[in-house]
């Protein structure tokens, strides 16, 4: 089924596909006025626990309710077939499962004639039929599915929700109208994530922004691989790796009104003869003491304006628009004071900690600070939205408190300040909301720390141009 729909599908229609035989037709798009928007609850769970009740849900569809049905069984009445079907087998439901196969459908012939019909008011109820279906008859909602699920159907302009995929977490899909009342931010499918509130609160071209590239470091894995030339001056799909991660957030459709580059004082030409006729403004770090050194040499260059800055690093190249968008409409609809885009991969880099009701509750690093690196895991992928306000208490309070004037250095085991951990951890000790948000694929982790990096982000971006055109 994916893969036809990827085949298929069309931006102006509604794909029907039919199986047994096989066959496809394209229906009227929404009504006017109606948008689908996905909002997002929570990861879902993959517990053992979890994957064994996705497994009986699969047996008992596949193998048992086939086997409890009479040959003849299409040419009956369903409410009548279901009846005679056993309640339970060995502690499994075996008639509400069928019931729900038997509604999903009979809804699938009444959305395609509600749409038809250009009937928005049926299609929200056909929504929320389905939703109580994969409650009552499923049982894969969990208590996060359900709050967010009351919140998003309370809203003034939701007309329907249900859940995407098996459950168990992820995804609501919810028919609104363009223009509704809450606090969620949402993402509006086909058109990317709109940075506002439902609710008409403050939007990403209402606020101020700045961008923040850093590209200091020494590059020592680099070196010990013979290569000399600063990382983000290596070459990348023809241009050096920080021009390409400049034009890309020029073109991400946010309004930045400062672009703002961190380079070491050695380097400064190399850079502006770079980015030679871009709108960026280069700031120099004496000393290479960490990211969040870098990011407090920027404060006092950023416009008075300035409320939200993004910071990534020029090396940090595969980073998605789709990330930084997403990320910063989280970021505004929930008030945040420090949010970082995530994915879930195997051997996380820099893992996030939640506490046991998804909390953010720490964030360490496995390379600089030596933490042990679990074997799957949420991680940032270099890029993170921060307030004006928290960052000038963080930044400035970790300098005063850590900073050693006869060393030279930060009183860490590094030497240094790092920028993401110690943000996490200032803004939670000053009861400031902290949040990640797994929007981005795993690739976009890859920044250029070695040869094998370097090679692998110039094939992907060679992949991702050629599925883009």
């Amino acid at each position: 089924m994916d893969h036809a729909t990827q085949l298929l599908a069309r931006s102006d229609s509604t794909l029907c596909l039919n199986y047994h035989p096989f066959s496809s037709e394209l229906a009227p798009n929404l009504p006017e006025g109606y948008v689908l928007v996905t909002v997002f609850t929570e990861v879902a769970d993959k517990s053992v626990a979890v994957l064994n009740a996705f497994n009986e849900l699969a047996h008992v569809q596949q193998q048992l309710i086939p086997a409890a049905l009479p040959n003849d069984w299409m040419a009956m009445d369903p409410e009548s077939v279901a009846a005679g079907l056993p309640e339970m087998t060995d502690g499994m439901r075996i008639r509400d499962r069928f019931r729900f196969v038997l509604r999903e459908h009979s809804r699938s012939h009444a959305l395609l004639k509600a749409l038809n019909a250009g009937d928005g008011g049926r299609i929200g109820q056909i929504f929320d039929e389905a939703f109580n279906d994969t409650r009552e008859l499923l049982g894969t909602h969990t208590d996060v599915v359900e709050r967010a699920a009351t919140e998003l159907g309370s809203m003034d302009g939701v007309k329907g929700v249900k859940l995407m995929g098996a459950g168990f977490g992820g995804l609501l899909l919810a028919l609104t109208e363009e223009r509704g009342d809450g606090e969620l931010d949402v993402h509006h499918l086909g058109k990317g994530v709109h940075a506002m509130r439902i609710n008409g609160g403050a939007t990403s071209g209402e606020v101020a922004l700045a961008a923040v590239i850093l590209c200091g470091g020494v590059g020592s894995r680099m070196r010990a691989q013979g290569v000399e030339k600063h990382k983000p001056l290596l070459d990348v799909g023809g241009v050096p790796s920080t021009v390409h991660v400049c034009q890309s957030l020029l073109r991400c459709g946010l309004d930045f009104s400062q672009m703002l580059l961190v380079v070491p004082p050695e380097r400064e030409e190399e850079y502006l003869e770079s980015l030679a006729g871009m709108p960026v403004n280069i700031v120099i770090q004496d000393e290479p003491l960490g990211t969040g050194d870098a990011v407090l040499c920027v404060l006092d260059h950023l416009d008075d304006e300035v409320q939200n800055v993004y910071v990534s690093f020029g090396s940090q190249t595969l980073v998605r628009n789709f990330s930084v968008r997403c990320s910063l409409a989280h970021h505004l609809a929930n008030d945040l004071a420090f949010t970082l885009p995530t994915t879930i991969r195997d051997n996380p880099y820099a893992p996030l900690q939640r506490g046991m009701h998804g909390e953010v509750t720490g964030s360490i690093e496995t390379y600089l600070e030596g933490a042990d690196m679990p074997a799957r895991g949420e991680t940032n992928i270099g890029s993170y939205w921060a307030t004006r306000e928290a960052l000038e208490l963080v930044l400035r309070e970790f300098h005063m408190k850590n900073w050693v004037p006869d060393a030279g250095r930060y009183a860490t085991n590094s030497g240094e300040f790092g920028y993401p951990n110690e943000m996490v951890r200032g803004c939670l000790a000053h009861g400031l909301g902290v949040d990640g948000i797994p929007c981005a694929d795993p690739d976009e982790v890859v920044g250029i720390k070695t040869q094998e990096q370097l090679e692998f982000i110039r094939a992907e971006l060679i992949w991702r141009e050629r599925f883009e055109s």
